[in-house]
């Protein structure tokens, strides 16, 4: 089964959160989690998306009987990008979902069973 592994800036530019419920196997890294929580004190639109994304899956993972969406820890990280290329080594059919040039870069060079969004 595909994973859908969701980068922070994707999920801060999503119109809406809904997508994730919609998908199978959606993989958040556990310092996508760090990335929120550090953006979400922002006076701006990107800290009103980051406190908007935290309120979701935190609602969604402790209320939901889906089990669509899994919090994964690779490591200690410092940021996203190396957690979600450690996460594409393991070899499994991925989608990633960023707005992150960089990142879709490497990823691109990981793993050929990846696609972007």
């Amino acid at each position: 089964m595909t994973q859908h592994i969701f980068d922070t800036s994707y999920l801060i530019a999503m119109d809406s959160l809904q997508e994730l419920e919609e998908l199978e196997n959606v993989v958040i890294p556990s310092t996508v989690l760090k990335e929120l929580d550090k953006h979400k004190t922002r006076p701006d639109n990107v800290g009103a998306s980051a406190r908007a994304v935290s309120r979701f899956l935190f609602l969604y993972l402790t209320s939901s009987e889906k089990t669509n969406i899994r919090i994964v820890h690779r490591g200690n990280f410092d940021i996203a990008d190396d957690e979600i290329v450690a996460i594409l080594k393991d070899g499994h059919s991925s989608i990633v979902y960023t707005d992150d040039t960089l990142l879709a870069i490497r990823c691109s060079s990981v793993s050929e069973n990846v696609g972007l969004c």
